[in-house]
């Protein structure tokens, strides 16, 4: 039974966080409500700063915000603009506010002659009607922002040429504008300074070139321009009241009859009866609904989401700036990311059951409400399904258990010790990498400067691609950058064509494409049942979403077709198609795994490219070894030390004739791992020893390897030149990316040493 009390401590924190009070508005004429501007923060640090907006106001077009120190108010207004440069300019006055939280201090202490009164900044942009993309490309060095001072009020005006300063790759512009804030409020005060006072002060608010709150990266190809111009509504992530109501009484739906633990052997069968219970209400639901609109707010949810990720990555450098908890920011980076990563695939699962199950007539539109509750279905069915797996495949750290409630009580040791700080240190990784690499997003090539020479492509590599697609990589490109430009011509993320019209679209591409080949290999196509045991030229896991590299999912084949019409109707995300032509991409180099593909050709490229680049990144870790003082020698051969050819090579031998040590070293270029699945495989392969599915493991061939140098080190000392007495035979593994054998203590009683290529030098510099 509920409490008479049982919202307070909702209310009070709620309260509590967005500060509503009163404050004296900048003509001291009036009081103005304002709060917080939200009641959560990404970020610790900066989930108290005494930085306020007025709700109110901003319904009537004017954007008020205000930072108040113990002396006074400081406001920040942007009068209204209109038209498309709306969003730009208050992303401006977003950083002017943001910015005045350490400016004002500082400005109070430097200037004591400062009125007592509130001080009042406006934001003007009297010629941004002409903010167009060459005047925003002009070599012309930035100007700072002009300002007046008019009543008591900070006119801060930048023109185009103030504006342009946006497209810097530093903040630049930023600095300009609060370098002219600082000397209107010097002047203010009545002791003007000037303006090399003001850029020292600006530059040691920011402290850092990369620090900024407003970005204006310059769109590098129509895919670009569609990314950031064409509207999406906001991204609509799980809500967790959502997947626990699809969660509430699973585990008595699914077959459990009381509460309690599950015993091991009902584990597997449990959880697989709730998937379809859940897959159960999910189909009824869709069944209501017309399929053309779940598709759609589906497929524009994902472009949303996509959109966020895009935003975090692009100001990755700056968070990294502006804040000294540089932990805090990865978690939030991190956690961001699993929020987008759980309702990204929620989205695409649901527009893929949808086009199965879906009525083309007689549905009713999908609202807010519907979607928000299939994600949360979903999103349930994915836990169950990840639950599964994580018993299957022995990773659970605990048994499952049903609460009184019906509800599922999974074990969560697995998760907190392996799968998140696997998957967190992957997104450090990513994140450091966006940051480093911001400032290449505003290379912009001169005028007339020559293009790069085209990579030269393998026969192979080519006659896979026509046999699996039925054109080439550039076809590819030529396919994300036309669909591009449509989305563009029709102002929608997401639009409609005809098959008729997609293939004259392929016909009419330079070079022979078979239109046919195309559209089948790219389009995701109804079939009678989502969940078909053998689906025509596939498998179960290829419409199982907590799978990956499937063939009949949208990250393989991003065009859908909503109907079977003679001429069916054909939905076009431009964005979904851009992420999936990059991410073929991956074929070049065997990034991508065989089985999420239709021909033998394309499985004959991936083993041989795989092959080849294996070697070479024996070769690779053999140079690194000896860049950091070791000796190293790649694939040596087991018959070179009397073994026989079955036992295969090994990767690199190395040795450092100081201490004796000698490392023999698996290296391994391996497939991302996402799913818990996809974890559970590899580490069946890597922290098992003896056979599975009657072959050796990956790690027990390495480790019968190991073993027989042990037992001939006679051998091993001919190659190295180290005695025999004095040998120290360690085996390690080295990978080219974070992989999940790092995160478990099992492998440390296998190999000595588990790392990536990058942290060779820290993990092998004192061999």
């Amino acid at each position: 039974m509920l409490a008479t009390d049982y919202a307070a401590a909702v209310r009070h924190r709620i309260r509590s966080v967005l500060d509503y009070h009163l404050v004296v508005d900048p003509t001291v004429s009036r009081f103005v409500e304002v709060q917080r501007r939200s009641t959560s923060s990404y970020f610790k640090e900066i989930s108290n700063l005494p930085l306020y907006v007025a709700p109110f106001e901003a319904l009537n077009g004017e954007f008020l915000a205000v930072v108040e120190t113990p002396s006074r108010a400081w406001w920040v207004e942007l009068p209204i603009v209109d038209g498309p440069y709306r969003a730009f300019s208050a992303r401006i006055w977003d950083a002017a506010q943001r910015w005045l939280v350490r400016l004002a201090p500082r400005l109070e202490e430097l200037l004591p002659g400062l009125p007592e009164r509130p001080i009042h900044f406006q934001l003007r942009f009297p010629d941004i009607d002409q903010l167009t993309d060459a005047a925003m490309s002009d070599s012309t060095p930035s100007e700072r922002p002009r300002f007046a001072i008019v009543d008591d009020v900070i006119a801060i005006r930048s023109g185009v040429a103030s504006l342009r300063g946006y497209m810097d790759a530093t903040n630049i512009a930023e600095t300009q504008l609060l370098a002219s804030m600082a000397l209107a409020a010097s002047e203010l005060a009545g002791t003007p300074q000037d303006t090399k006072w003001a850029d020292r002060l600006a530059k040691e608010v920011t402290r850092s070139a990369d620090a900024r709150f407003a970005h204006a990266i310059p769109a590098s190809d129509a895919t670009d321009i569609v990314g950031s111009s064409l509207a999406l509504p906001p991204p609509r992530f799980v809500f967790d009241e959502d997947r626990g109501w699809a969660h509430l009484g699973l585990a008595f739906d699914a077959g459990a009859k009381a509460s309690g633990k599950v015993t091991s052997n009902d584990v597997g069968s449990l959880l697989q009866t709730a998937v379809l219970r859940i897959w159960e209400r999910i189909k009824d639901k869709l069944e209501k609904l017309d399929r053309r609109s779940i598709v759609v707010r589906a497929l524009l949810n994902h472009e949303a989401i996509d959109r966020d990720r895009r935003e975090w990555q692009q100001t990755a450098a700056a968070l990294r700036a502006l804040h000294d908890d540089q932990a805090d920011v990865l978690d939030a980076s991190n956690k961001a990311e699993l929020r987008r990563s759980a309702a990204g695939v929620a989205s695409r699962a649901l527009a893929e059951m949808a086009i199965c199950t879906s009525p083309t007539t007689g549905g009713r539109p999908c609202t807010d409400i519907d979607l928000d509750d299939l994600i949360g279905e979903v999103t349930a069915m994915l836990d169950c399904a990840g639950q599964c797996d994580a018993h299957f495949y022995g990773l659970a750290t605990g048994p499952l258990s049903v609460a009184p409630n019906g509800d599922f009580q999974f074990d969560r040791g697995f998760g907190e010790n392996t799968h998140v700080p696997y998957m967190f240190a992957q997104g450090d990784r990513a994140f450091h990498e966006a940051a480093d690499s911001y400032a290449t997003s505003f290379d912009i090539p001169a005028p007339g400067a020559p293009l790069p020479s085209a990579p030269v492509i393998d026969p192979d590599l080519k006659i896979a691609m026509r046999a699996e697609f039925g054109m080439d990589l550039e076809h590819l490109i030529a396919t994300s950058h036309g669909l591009a430009e449509m989305a563009i011509e029709v102002g929608q993320a997401c639009f409609s064509m005809r098959k008729s019209e997609l293939l004259d679209f392929f016909r009419k591409m330079d070079g022979a494409v078979d239109a046919e080949r195309a559209f089948s290999a790219l389009t995701l196509m109804p079939r009678a049942e989502w969940g078909q045991r053998n689906p025509k030229g596939a498998s179960a896991r290829d419409w199982q979403p907590w799978r990956m590299n499937r063939k009949l999912s949208l990250t393989r084949r991003p065009l859908i077709q909503i109907d079977e019409t003679h001429d069916p109707e054909v939905l076009v995300a431009s964005a979904l198609i851009s992420k999936v032509v990059f991410r073929l991409f991956g074929l070049v180099d065997g990034r991508l795994g065989a089985e999420m593909f239709d021909t033998k050709e394309v499985d004959r490229w991936l083993g041989k490219i795989v092959n080849e680049l294996g070697h070479a990144f024996n070769h690779s870790v053999a140079a690194k070894l000896q860049e950091i003082g070791l000796h190293a020698q790649p694939d040596q051969l087991m018959t070179l030390f009397g073994g026989k050819k079955e036992l295969g090579d090994v990767d690199v031998l190395a040795w450092d004739k100081k201490t004796g040590a000698v490392w023999a070293i698996e290296c391994k270029r391996l497939l991302l791992d996402r799913t818990i699945g996809e974890i559970g495989e590899r580490l069946a392969d890597y922290t098992t020893t003896g056979t599975r599915h009657t072959k050796r493991t990956p790690i027990q061939k390495h480790l019968d390897r190991v073993d027989f140098l042990r037992g001939n080190l006679s051998a091993v000392a001919a190659v190295t030149k180290i005695p025999v007495t004095d040998i120290k035979l360690k085996a390690a593994l080295v990978t080219d990316k974070i992989v999940p054998m790092q995160f478990t203590k099992t492998m440390s009683t296998l190999v000595a040493r588990t790392c990536t290529f990058r942290d060779l030098a820290k993990q092998f510099g004192s061999s």
